[in-house]
Parts: C-alpha cells; sequence; structure tokens
C-alpha cells in the first residue's frame, strides 16, 4: 500500500524532492536513508548505516549506487548530486518521474525514451544488510551501468580513506581503516569491472544549514555492467556489513516487504493513518545482548530514557505484540536503576551511561502502571510482582537522596537543585552554559512525583500489597494548585525554585498537570490553563516550548549547533507535546476530541512531507518547517496515542 506520495516529478525531483526524506531500519539500530530526489543531502545519507554494538555505535558503509543507462554509445545518468550550493551535476533527475513509499519502502521510477526503471530497496530485519531489486521494460536492449559509492565512517563524522578493495567478478568487499565493520556487495548475474575511483567534493545542503562541515569524498571501486535484453526483467543487488553470506536477495526482499506489509495493515485495522505503521516500527530496536529498547529519532539518536518511555503507549498500540514487547522493554530498564536514577541516555561512542534526568525514572514508574493495564490479567501480574520491589528502591532512593540534587524535601515535593546541570527534557547546553536550567521544582517534575507515587499505590492494591504512598500522593495532590496556579490566570508557574520567586516563564509544561491521571487542579484552574496554552503556545502542529511574547524567545531554529541549542527550548516547536495539550483539554473540558479533529488537516499533511510518514522532532518557531531529526520517536507515539484515543477516522 502507498503511504507516502505518490510524488510526481515536480515534487519528488530537484528542488522539492530534497526536502523529502526516506528512512528504512534493520531493528539493531541501523538505517537507510536518503532523499526523494536521490541526491545525498546529510552526512547521515545512505544505503547501509550498520550499528557496530547494537543499537549503538553506526558506520556508513554504502552511500549510494549511481544508476546509468548506456545505449547505442550514448551514456544517460539517471543520478544527480551536490557539489556545492546550488551546483547540481549529472542532470539525472530530469528522468525521475515518479517517487513513492510502499508501505514505507522507498520506490523510485525512471523514464528514459521507451525504457522504464524502478528501483527500490530494503533492509533485512536483525540483520546489517541491504537488499537492492532494478525492474525494467524496454522495447529495445541496454546496457545498466551501476557505480557504488562506499564511505568506512562514523555515521557522524565526515570523510574517510580510501578502503581497502577486494574484487569478485560480480561484486567487491571494502574495509575502511576508519570502520571496524566489513562491507561486502554484489550484484548477481552483473559484471564488475574494476577501477577505484574518487568522488571529490560532495556537499549536503542540511549540513550545511546546521554550521556543520558540509563536504567530502566518497569511493568508487569500480562499476557493474549489466545487459538488459528487450522486454521486461528484474535485477538484484545486496550489501551486508557482517562476515557471513550473501542473503538470498529475492527470498529476503519479499519477507521484509511482506512483514512491512503487515505492519501497514495492522495500523490501517486500527484506524490509523497507514503510514504510523512503518514510523512506529522504525523505533523498536533491539540490542546485541538482547536488550529491547527504542531509538529516541534519526539519524543521529540512540536510545533516551525518557523518550523511550514517553514513547511506550502510542509505540505498544500500534505494533504487533506491542504490549508484550513494551513489558519487555520496561524490564530491561528495570535492570539498569541505580541510586534511583534511569540513564537519560546511552552513548554512541560506548561511554558510561548519561544519569542526568530527574524525570525519566518519574514516566518509567508511570508506565509499569500504564502498560501493565494493557496485559492479560495472568502476565500483568507477574510483571507487576517482578517490578514493584524495584519502583520501591527507586522511590526510596528519591526520597533519600541522589545525584545531582534530587531529593524529596520535608514538605514531600521532590526537587532537583543540581549545579551546572540539566535535569528536565528541557536539556540542552552550549559548553558550561545550561540554556534552561530550571532548577527546583518543575511543574511537570511535581506532577509527575504525585503522579509516580499513586502509581505505585495502584499497584500495590491491584496485588493486594500494603502500601504508605497513597496518602503521600493525596496530600500532594491537595498542596499542587496552592503552590502553582498563578494569580494573574496565565496558567501555572513553570519552576518553583528552591529560593527566590517562581519562573514565569510562559511554556508548555504546565499541561502535563492536567494531562497525568491524577486530578491537581480544579475545573476554573484548568481551564485558565489550557487556554493559556492555546492563546501563547499551540500551532496544529506542536507547541511553542516558550511563548513568542516571553523574554529571551528564539524566533529560527537554524545555523551552528550553539545557535539551534540555544532555541532548542527556547522557541522550537514540538509536536510531541501535543499529546499533553489534547489530553489537556480533555480533562480540563471535556473537549479532547474536538481539539484533535482540529489538528488532524495538518497532522496528515505533514506525513506527505519532511521525514515521509513519520513526525520531525521539532518546527522551525518561524517557518513551521520540519527541523532536528526528521523521524522521532516520541512525536510519532504521541500522535499514534492520540488518533487512537480521540477516536478520528483515518
Amino acid at each position: 500500500m502507498i503511504t507516502a506520495g505518490p510524488f510526481g516529478h515536480e515534487t519528488a525531483a530537484y528542488p522539492a524532492g530534497l526536502e523529502r526524506e526516506w528512512l528504512l531500519t534493520d531493528g539493531l539500530g541501523g538505517y537507510a536513508m536518503g532523499t526523494a530526489a536521490g541526491v545525498l543531502t546529510r552526512g547521515y545519507h545512505g544505503l547501509l548505516i550498520a550499528a557496530a554494538r547494537p543499537p549503538r555505535a553506526r558506520y556508513r558503509l554504502l552511500a549510494t549506487v549511481l544508476t546509468a543507462v548506456r545505449r547505442e554509445g550514448e551514456e544517460i545518468p539517471l543520478w544527480t548530486q551536490e557539489w556545492g550550493p546550488g551546483v547540481l551535476h549529472p542532470a539525472g533527475g530530469l528522468h525521475l518521474f515518479r517517487f513513492y513509499l510502499e508501505d514505507g519502502r522507498p520506490v523510485w521510477e525512471y523514464a528514459v525514451r521507451d525504457l522504464r526503471l524502478e528501483w527500490s530497496l530494503v533492509l533485512t530485519r536483525g540483520r546489517p544488510a541491504a537488499v537492492l531489486r532494478w525492474r525494467w521494460e524496454s522495447a529495445r536492449p541496454c546496457t545498466l551501468v551501476l557505480t557504488p559509492l562506499v564511505s568506512g565512517r562514523d555515521h557522524h563524522g565526515m570523510g574517510s580513506p580510501e578502503p581497502e578493495w577486494r574484487w569478485g567478478e560480480d561484486g567487491f568487499g571494502a574495509r575502511s581503516a576508519t570502520a571496524p565493520l566489513p562491507l561486502a556487495v554484489r550484484v548477481p548475474g552483473a559484471r564488475f569491472l574494476p577501477g577505484p575511483v574518487r568522488y571529490a567534493h560532495i556537499y549536503y545542503r542540511a549540513e550545511a544549514e546546521r554550521g556543520l562541515a558540509p563536504q567530502e569524498d566518497l569511493w568508487a571501486p569500480g562499476h557493474w555492467e549489466v545487459a538488459l535484453p528487450a522486454g521486461s526483467g528484474t535485477l538484484w543487488g545486496a550489501a551486508w556489513a557482517d562476515p557471513g553470506e550473501m542473503p538470498p536477495p529475492e527470498a529476503a526482499f519479499a519477507a521484509e516487504t511482506a512483514r512491512l506489509a503487515g505492519v501497514t495493515a495492522r495500523a490501517r485495522a486500527r484506524g490509523l493513518p497507514p503510514a504510523l505503521g512503518p514510523a512506529a516500527d522504525a523505533f523498536r530496536v533491539a540490542g546485541a545482548d538482547g536488550f529491547p529498547t527504542v531509538v529516541a529519532g534519526y539519524p543521529w539518536f540512540t536510545d533516551w530514557g525518557r523518550d523511550t518511555f514517553l514513547s511506550l503507549p502510542g509505540l505498544a498500540l500500534a505494533l504487533e505484540d506491542g504490549p508484550a514487547w513494551a513489558r519487555r522493554v520496561l524490564e530491561a530498564w528495570a535492570g539498569v536503576l541505580q541510586e534511583g536514577l534511569l540513564p537519560n541516555r546511552f552513548p554512541d561512542a560506548g561511554e558510561e551511561p548519561e544519569w542526568a534526568s530527574v524525570d525519566a525514572v518519574l514516566w518509567f514508574l508511570l508506565r509499569v502502571w500504564d502498560i501493565g493495564r494493557l496485559l492479560g490479567a495472568e502476565e500483568r501480574e507477574r510483571f507487576w510482582r517482578a517490578l514493584l520491589p524495584r519502583l520501591d528502591a527507586a522511590l526510596e532512593a528519591l526520597m533519600a537522596g541522589t545525584r545531582y540534587g534530587i531529593r524529596a524535601r520535608p514538605d514531600g515535593w521532590l526537587t532537583a537543585d543540581g549545579e551546572g546541570v540539566a535535569l528536565t527534557w528541557m536539556d540542552a547546553r552550549v559548553g558550561d552554559w545550561v540554556v534552561t536550567p530550571r532548577r527546583g521544582r518543575p511543574v511537570e517534575v511535581s506532577a509527575l512525583w504525585v503522579n509516580a507515587l499513586a502509581a505505585r499505590e495502584r499497584v500495590a492494591a491491584a496485588l493486594g500489597v500494603p502500601s504508605r504512598y497513597g496518602l503521600e500522593a493525596d496530600h500532594l495532590a491537595r498542596a499542587f494548585a496552592g503552590l502553582y496556579v498563578r494569580p494573574d490566570g496565565l496558567g501555572l508557574w513553570d519552576v518553583l525554585p528552591s529560593e527566590g520567586p517562581p519562573d514565569p516563564a510562559l511554556r508548555p509544561n504546565q499541561l502535563f498537570a492536567l494531562a497525568l491521571p491524577v486530578r491537581l487542579l480544579d475545573a476554573e484552574a484548568a481551564l485558565r490553563t489550557v487556554r493559556t496554552a492555546q492563546a501563547h503556545l499551540f500551532t496544529p502542529l506542536g507547541l511553542y516550548s516558550l511563548a513568542p511574547s516571553q523574554p529571551g524567545f528564539r524566533p529560527r531554529f537554524t545555523g551552528p549547533p550553539a545557535e539551534r541549542d540555544a532555541a532548542y527550548h527556547q522557541g522550537a516547536i514540538w509536536p510531541y507535546l501535543l499529546g499533553a495539550y489534547v489530553d489537556a483539554w480533555e480533562a480540563a473540558a471535556g473537549e479532547g476530541r474536538r481539539v484533535f479533529r482540529e489538528l488532524e488537516p495538518a497532522l496528515a499533511a505533514h506525513l506527505q512531507e519532511a521525514g515521509l510518514g513519520s513526525v520531525s522532532e521539532v518546527l522551525d518557531p518561524t517557518t513551521l518547517a520540519g527541523r532536528g531529526c526528521p523521524f522521532q520517536a516520541w512525536s510519532v507515539a504521541e500522535v499514534i496515542r492520540l488518533w487512537l484515543r480521540y477516536g478520528i477516522e483515518a
């Protein structure tokens, strides 16, 4: 089933096609990614980016395969690449007449006189391997010329030395000094002609826009020549990054296309836009040790604690075996609890986990309750009984005090006073500058704390286990409004510092006080809160991280890393916050369905833009263009959850 597009020449080729990106994943953290136009615009684009330590330590190995057609002595390129700002050559995009995603799989269709050529690819599930397919129909014979471009480097890097080559009759092997993984590529039935060539100064416009090094050289080991007879036929190729044998191309392609079709069909059967099935599936990964987790976003994020737990309900509802898979994710993460905290993230390069997060563990505690409710009775009881000691240990550590100044105050509220760290989801740093420090009692952390205590109480009650947390949760819930409701009618204070006046910044964090299960506000305060968000923070694709009227608002999310980090939580629009926004309207006025109906056209349109079939990490606060990761887990998961909860027909 077509899940994005079809896009004709005007919207698939240059320039519009450079802004539309596709993604495939292998379930190990590896991926393939590119543009509808076939032009590499990021250093992350490639046909095989494989994880050396799944789902981390990823290396870009096969960048692309350049396609040309030779007939009657004339060679006609079907590819285009940018070599400098606006300098595109050759003009192969002129022959691209259609591009679309079929069940998330990219398909390009080219026309050269009487020749029709379609090419597509899949990644094999659970193995770092890509399968390539070309299909043709032509009235006259011709020759297909295929030139692979190789890059053996960390996917975050830029530039690599020429690899060591191994030649074969129908392919080659490559080993780079800057990548621990081997690469092998074969096109059975084709003749490989060795002849290494350097393709110098390939330009990536998206990296230039991000203020990063935008150019590198890629390496061609030679090329294939394939005689295509008149009529129609299929040509197969495969690339893989492990010591094993070539995956059987036709069978591997059929297996993965069938799997993706099933993912799409499940989404459609649930009433979701079909594209959201493959979108959700992309984030579900397993480590080399079987550790099930969630990649926070493609192409550059690994697995983050907060993002994983926020994403679980939506992903669990969309995926086959979703609740049982989410249970295994929570059980795996429970095994890395330390001193009441869960990792903020596992770095790509293999360093120790980063622990600077006050809210990751609170989201975890809530999700133990939420996911347990999706399980069958016997499985639910086993799950809760196994994790209850972990919940208690986490709560006791938080109450006693742990790292980063995180502790329970004498009045029962959780506070996070660590200096020089950013402990909430607004965690951007520029060097030693914490852009949005929020020290003390951030409003959403206090709401999460009450709800975490209440979730522990509900789990204990369901198991018939005594608990002392219910009274504490009730006490704090009754006290919340008196502390956080602003006297000026603009919703809630964003932070209550340990010293000094409340932080009056107008931010979306206050919405979690309504979106979470425990009632913390009366009807009047609840309505004022959602109306404040609507008036000052809302857009149809997400919420401003800081209201445009506020001091410190950054109107653009672009430029070098320091400029983007300074705007990350000071203006950038976040689609995942639509979940809290719609739920808050439901809690305040019973209007969640109405509010979501108003969002649906914009969300449906966004699925055909930026990261095709997916939802962006952030949007530029002025242009509303997708920014950050084009494929973001919690953005997709919250849109799925809203679509299912509020019953909008796909």
